[in-house]
């Protein structure tokens, strides 16, 4: 089948339906860089701000998928203005005027947990209404990557929507395979040192940028509690990002970055003590 990517990302819709076999005809992006890796993954690069897209130049498809905006109502925004942000917040009727024109017979869409919670309920109830009034069939639920083998607490709602009924669907079985730190860390760097206690010292983690906010502070603790119950004195740790992380799920051949520097972030045990741009390691 056919499908679209609005707000597209680094394309893990794309990658996921891709490789059951359906074709991208259409994918938007309103990020330059993420356009760019976009591009670079998938040969086809995203159109811009879906705002300033016709419905009219969107190319027929059977499945629609959507990442949209989270922030409005994330937890992490203060007041969570949900559908009243003046910026984020009204996104989600992009989505429905190009469900409106196209009527594609599936849809997949994305946020954050608390999209389903926010005001009470009432914006889910909201949009699911809007959906049920296209006559799509709806159902939404909460799934993490760690529930199924990868080592990311990554809580994310899904909500699929079908012009028929729902009846034969199924969500994924939740593997709930034990995952930790180990699962991420080279088991003998060919960097490291022998360490002697209760000396200070600094170890790298490498991580994917483009996840850095979500990753790095759940990480960067759980390594400095190993290290520090293992020494038995404070460290420091730096978390360094590396073009590949087997963290976020996508496979090593994914680009995850189309720049020449990363961006380290330096830990010690009060949290997050500063952000610096370096060098790229050979």
């Amino acid at each position: 089948m056919r499908f679209i990517d609005l707000f597209a990302g680094l394309g893990g819709f794309h990658l996921a339906l891709r490789n059951l076999g359906h074709t991208c005809v259409f994918a938007c992006e309103v990020d330059e860089t993420l356009r760019a890796v976009y591009e670079k993954n998938y040969g086809m690069k995203p159109a811009g701000d879906i705002r300033a897209i016709d419905a009219v130049d969107i190319p027929t498809h059977e499945i629609l998928c959507a990442g949209f905006p989270c922030q409005p109502f994330s937890k992490a925004k203060d007041g969570q203005p949900g559908l009243e942000d003046p910026k984020l917040g009204d996104l989600y009727l992009q989505i429905l005027r190009v469900v409106h024109h196209h009527h594609p017979l599936f849809l997949i869409l994305e946020n954050v947990p608390n999209l389903e919670r926010h005001d009470d309920g009432q914006t889910w109830e909201r949009i699911k209404k809007l959906l049920e009034a296209e006559d799509y069939d709806v159902s939404i639920r909460k799934l993490s990557p760690h529930e199924f083998g990868i080592p990311q607490i990554r809580e994310r709602i899904y909500i699929v929507g079908s012009l028929g009924p729902l009846n034969g669907f199924k969500w994924p079985e939740k593997t709930n395979t034990a995952v930790s730190i180990h699962n991420i860390l080279d088991q003998r760097p060919p960097e490291a040192q022998v360490l002697s206690r209760p000396k200070r010292f600094y170890a790298t983690v490498h991580l994917n940028p483009l996840r850095m906010s979500s990753e790095a502070g759940t990480i960067g603790q759980e390594v400095i509690q190993h290290l520090e119950a293992l020494l038995g004195s404070k460290v420091e740790v730096t978390l360094e990002v590396a073009a590949e992380s087997p963290v976020d799920g996508f496979p090593d051949n994914v680009v995850r970055m189309v720049t020449e520097n990363a961006r380290t972030l330096k830990f010690d045990n009060s949290g997050l003590r500063k952000s610096e741009v370096v060098p790229n390691r050979p």
